[in-house]
């Protein structure tokens, strides 16, 4: 292929610029319950705006359901292109909603609306750009599904990293601006980058085989039952370890009494730690296999996750970003690879639909609710280690699926 860094590259910076603009929510979460919801009871309010972080999630199946079907229609370019303009369009649109105070209930209906634009945008912007980017190298799928994915985690790094520059304004509007702002850049940059990239070459030699199917997710259902399956449930593992460690500490860090200059600053170094891993271990998934650097990194967490949150406190800034910076790095050893294992269990006639669904029906689904989940769960009980009992339990399934498959 002609430009063949550059090709990757552009890959790549799509998925950095969507999920920039996906994860951006989460870390201005508590500024957003405070504009949108009702004043009297602020922990309330930050629950409430975490319930519309999730409800995003929720839309994300049928999101890479519609796109996964499209994608094994007519092809991969064109999903990606679209995908990150409606992600523009939904990002500009929560940066000009007015508040509570000027529009009442119409201000967080209309964010639940925009939440689920970016929702329908991100369902197939990871799997979708893993497909392609996979299908079109000739080798060292691993290193690239780690670059993949990297790329996505490099997008929440860059998310956490804007919280934390802007954590001392104080403005009332300040935030709305990042948001429009970013929204602009995907819209322009992102689509500029993407809309003359070349079909995926396995692709067009399916198109051109005739191999493609009319209703490829009923194919998929019908002939892939184990293999769709297995990924939901490995995907279910590497999305509530994504959403505690990397999205859910910032607030998790504040339950405990961190201060959020703190916090965020920790959970900035999270995410970039867990990109570095997922490469490294993408790359070593090219040596050791990905069955087994997947089964590492699960067995780590079993045995890590508890030790390592019990060493987390709010009085020791080093110890806890050790702590959770070790954490992280489990998390990118499953992260990594991830991509080409599931890109490896379909066809390429049913392959962005499979891919998509699996990710989104088990990492998206258990990911959206983890944040809302755990800061219901550590307000009412107290618990400090109550998200990695989460870690251990989704652990112990993601090893078990891999002890029975077959090695890849």
């Amino acid at each position: 292929m002609k430009n063949f860094k550059s090709f990757i590259l552009t890959n790549t910076l799509g998925t950095f610029l969507e999920y920039l603009d996906a994860t951006l929510y989460a870390f201005f979460a508590s500024l957003i319950a405070s504009d949108f919801f009702p004043k009297e009871n602020p922990a309330t309010g930050l629950l409430m705006s975490f319930g519309v972080f999730s409800i995003a999630f929720l839309v994300r199946p049928f999101g890479a359901l519609l796109f996964g079907f499209l994608g094994d229609r007519y092809g991969r370019r064109n999903i990606l292109a679209l995908n990150i303009l409606l992600m523009a369009v939904a990002t500009m649109g929560i940066g000009m909603i007015p508040s509570y105070a000027h529009w009442g209930v119409m201000a967080p209906l209309s964010l639940i609306f925009c939440r689920i634009l970016q929702g329908l945008a991100v369902s197939s912007e990871y799997t979708g750009s893993s497909v392609y980017l996979l299908e079109t190298v000739p080798r060292h799928h691993g290193l690239f599904s780690g670059i993949s994915t990297a790329a996505a985690s490099f997008g929440i790094f860059f998310a956490s990293f804007l919280a934390m520059q802007l954590s001392h304004f104080h403005g009332e509007h300040f935030w709305r601006w990042i948001f429009i702002l970013c929204g602009l850049v995907i819209g322009g940059v992102g689509f500029y980058l993407r809309h003359d990239q070349p079909e995926s070459p396995a692709f067009v030699k399916a198109k051109e085989a005739q191999l493609l199917h009319r209703q490829p997710t009923v194919v998929l259902i019908q002939r892939y039952r184990r293999p769709f399956f297995t990924g939901i449930l490995l995907s279910m593992y590497i999305g509530a370890a994504l959403y505690t460690i990397l999205v859910y500490s910032a607030t998790y860090l504040k339950q405990l009494g961190m201060t959020s200059e703190q916090a965020l600053t920790i959970s900035t170094l999270l995410a970039l730690t867990e990109a570095c891993a997922a490469i490294v271990f993408g790359w070593l998934a090219d040596r050791w296999g990905v069955r087994s650097v997947l089964l590492l990194g699960a067995c780590l967490m079993i045995l890590l996750a508890c030790p390592l949150f019990s060493f987390v406190s709010a009085l020791h800034f080093g110890r806890t970003l050790l702590s959770l910076g070790l954490l992280a790095i489990l998390a990118g050893v499953f992260d990594g690879p991830i991509a080409v294992y599931l890109v490896s269990q379909f066809d390429v006639s049913v392959r962005h639909s499979g891919v998509s669904l699996c990710y989104n029906l088990g990492g998206a689904l258990v990911g959206g609710v983890t944040p809302v989940t755990l800061t219901y769960a550590l307000e009412k009980t107290g618990l400090a280690l109550f998200p990695s009992f989460l870690l251990i339990g989704f652990g112990f399934m993601a090893m078990m699926v891999l002890l029975q498959k077959p090695k890849v």
